[in-house]
């Protein structure tokens, strides 16, 4: 189906991945998924796509329309195993101001005052946070609702309602699912690299991480990777992570369940804090106080503030759950 499109493919100017079409130097690969980026909040069906060019100072191929059809059908063939529809996480209610059994604690705290009480009492108890920033419809938390815990799994696991909204983690195989795809990745990454030495801008570091890029993913070891399914809203398992970030892929099909489910929270913690993701937003220690301290001098200068429209009595001492 796609032999017609070798030449094409294999020129060196652009790197196809699992989604796109996109012009990147193996070297700067930390997963393939960093090719193309659809919006977090573009709903099923509703898919833009970002192609993101390489830090390099190379002539860049138009593509013209007819390419359109060709990439949005190699993009937008739905392959999840998804076996069950998920329950919104921001309808399956969480106990207030109770110490859950993983060490996370769910408040809401409508106004700066209240934000700043709780913090001052419970910030040795709690390393991190993520704090909901959606009134309308939210799939998660509302505006005002926080959940804090002691690991960035653990708060993860809460504000996605592990093990009851039906989100869990799958090994997705790419090889099975898509082969010409995946057959399609390896060929162009050997082409990148003919076409970056034959242009005399490979480096011996493009060389060694080329290397050992092969020895990571060869055609037997990289069929598939671990990722989320069953996500709410018409969420994607392949955009749930922002590939740019340099998240470790996780694509031995053996890894221990609980191993890979820690990692993917840990990661999506991760991705909340650096992303533009408008529902919601991770936190640590170091960024609530900064928070606080903006809000308050904003308060000070007779500025609007968080939660300035509220009153509400504080919580300000979760106890633990039996």
């Amino acid at each position: 189906m796609y032999g017609w499109l070798g030449p094409k493919l294999s020129c060196g100017m652009f790197f196809l991945s699992r989604y796109a079409l996109t012009q990147v130097p193996i070297a700067r690969l930390s997963s393939s998924r960093m090719s193309t980026s659809r919006k977090r909040n573009d709903k099923a069906g509703q898919s833009s796509f970002v192609l993101y060019s390489a830090q390099y100072n190379l002539t860049v191929i138009p593509i013209f329309r007819w390419w359109d059809f060709i990439f949005y059908r190699c993009c937008e063939i739905d392959t999840s195993m998804k076996t069950k529809s998920a329950r919104l996480p921001a309808c399956i209610e969480l106990p207030e101001c109770t110490l859950l059994e993983n060490g996370t604690c769910f408040v809401r705290l409508r106004t700066l005052d209240e934000l700043d009480v709780f913090w001052s009492k419970h910030r040795d108890r709690f390393a991190f946070a993520c704090e909901g920033h959606t009134s309308n419809d939210p799939s998660f938390l509302h505006e005002y609702e926080w959940v804090f815990g002691a690991s960035k799994a653990a708060v993860v696991r809460t504000v996605l309602r592990w093990g009851q909204s039906g989100i869990v983690c799958e090994f997705y195989d790419w090889a099975k699912h898509d082969p010409q795809m995946h057959e399609i990745f390896f060929l162009d990454r050997n082409a990148n690299r003919d076409y970056m030495i034959e242009k005399g801008i490979w480096s011996a570091k493009n060389e060694a991480d080329f290397r050992a890029d092969c020895v990571r993913r060869s055609v037997e070891s990289y069929r598939g990777w671990w990722r989320f399914c069953n996500l709410p809203n018409g969420y994607s398992s392949n955009e749930w992570l922002n590939g740019s970030r340099g998240h470790r892929e996780l694509i031995d099909p053996h890894m221990a369940y609980q191993d890979v489910a820690t990692e993917l929270q840990e990661q999506t913690f991760d991705d909340w804090r650096l992303s533009d993701f408008c529902e919601l937003e991770s936190h640590n220690g170091e960024s609530i106080d900064e928070l606080l301290q903006y809000w308050k001098n904003e308060r000070a200068k007779g500025e609007g503030y968080y939660g300035d429209e509220n009153v509400s009595p504080a919580c300000t001492s979760p106890s633990t759950s039996d």
